[in-house]
């Protein structure tokens, strides 16, 4: 290999590390966005109140 491809390489690898770092957190935020959503909803079903 020569040094430009051990240097795409690595620029690929930290482009890799990068994403799968930013799709944990969209994943993370997701699940928080679901939670809050249930809990609307079981609190809209037990008080009958609901927003607009």
């Amino acid at each position: 290999m020569s040094e430009k491809e051990i240097n795409q390489e690595i620029e690929l690898n930290n482009m890799r590390y990068y994403l799968r770092k930013m799709l944990a957190k969209v994943e993370t935020d997701l699940n928080k966005l679901e939670w809050c959503s249930s809990q609307q909803i079981e609190w809209e079903e037990n008080t009958g109140i609901t927003r607009n």
